[in-house]
């Protein structure tokens, strides 16, 4: 947490740190950092705010854990195991501290994709209903999330990890998991890892967005702090599967702004710290935010990522699903211009009102 010292030395500082920190939902694990390295620093009203953040997601915390070992429990009976992913996996290894650093709002695991269609049923017995009954979940990665009525929370199961699944399959997750649980397994810390960078990176489109959102990075600082993190496992998986860019520009974040660790398995370069200063300068511009987010979405038309995963799933061979992507492109050729139009003129606006004399 660079210049802590002098964010808690102010007020006003102080204040939009904890906003911040409440905006992106990481409170309980700033507290964890200034109870470690910065308590002398922060007032005791403010530490008092941070501490009862942190115990009443611990408290969450814990009810969660107990929910998803129900979960688990009911899946065993039912003869389908499942994967912690994301922060049921923290949960999961937790069984004292119960990840308390980690916010959350719902619990994700991984299925066979053979008993994918299997999950819904189990859910509907334990008393869950769909929480959302959109269309873009009728094919989609994971099914629609389903709520209890009794519970805080929505449960997400996945066949697969996001919609370029070929960067991490099911396959590898279920073969290399480790029982922890009845029905439930956890991942080794490497693959872990490696998901938390594509879930930001790639998932979320943030190395082309430039985000540097702080919940992701915080996460990812965590795994570097691990001792039980293969990186040499990780890095050749992420150079198999052409993501080492990637993982270097998550890496290069989480060492520039929080300080993390850098594995000397996979030292960001040039490019990667390049991003990063990118990223912190278009943080700054209300235009840079504005046109990376117009890039983004101009970008989901032009990937096709869904006509891709989609196709994947019917078996279509990948001749066959390059001529659906051209397909898709040109079909989406009249919104990309409209949108790189628009881009453009609003692009002038904000500089010609920039060159307005104050």
């Amino acid at each position: 947490m660079p210049r802590a010292v002098e964010a808690f030395a102010d007020a006003k500082r102080t204040a939009a740190l904890l906003d911040l920190g409440e905006e992106e939902r990481i409170l309980a694990a700033v507290h964890e950092a200034v109870a470690a390295q910065y308590a002398n620093s922060a007032t005791k009203a403010d530490r008092a705010v941070l501490a009862t953040r942190h115990e009443v997601n611990r408290r969450r915390n814990r009810m969660l854990r107990r929910v998803l070992l129900e979960l688990g429990t009911a899946a065993d009976r039912a003869g389908v195991g499942f994967v912690a992913l994301k922060g049921s996996a923290w949960l999961l290894e937790d069984e004292i501290g119960c990840a308390s650093w980690r916010e959350m709002v719902d619990l994700d695991v991984l299925v066979d994709p053979r008993q994918f269609d299997a999950a819904p049923r189990l859910l509907q017995q334990m008393g869950y209903t769909l929480a959302s009954t959109a269309k873009r979940f009728d094919v989609n990665f994971h099914h629609a999330p389903y709520q209890h009525p009794t519970l805080p929370l929505t449960v997400e199961v996945h066949r697969h990890l996001g919609w370029r699944h070929h960067l991490l399959l099911p396959e590898l997750l279920l073969r290399a998991a480790r029982p922890l649980a009845p029905g439930l397994s956890l991942a080794p810390a490497w693959m872990r890892f490696f998901h938390a960078v594509i879930h930001w990176q790639v998932q979320d489109h943030g190395g082309s967005r430039g985000s540097l959102p702080l919940r992701e990075l915080v996460e990812v600082a965590r795994f570097l702090a691990r001792s039980d993190v293969d990186c040499a496992a990780f890095t050749a998986h992420a150079v198999r599967v052409e993501a080492i860019r990637d993982c270097e520009i998550a890496i290069a974040s989480a060492n520039t702004l929080l300080n993390a660790p850098v594995p000397p398995q996979v030292v960001p370069g040039s490019v990667a710290r390049r991003w990063v200063t990118r990223a912190l300068a278009r943080r700054d511009s209300p235009l840079g935010t504005w046109v990376a987010t117009q890039r983004w979405r101009a970008g989901t038309l032009w990937w096709c990522d869904k006509v891709r995963y989609r196709a994947a799933l019917q078996g279509t061979r990948p001749a066959v699903i390059a001529l659906r992507v051209g397909a898709a492109r040109f079909i989406r050729l009249p919104l990309l211009a409209v949108r790189a139009t628009t881009i453009a003129l609003q692009a002038l606006a904000w500089a010609s009102y920039a060159r307005r004399p104050s």
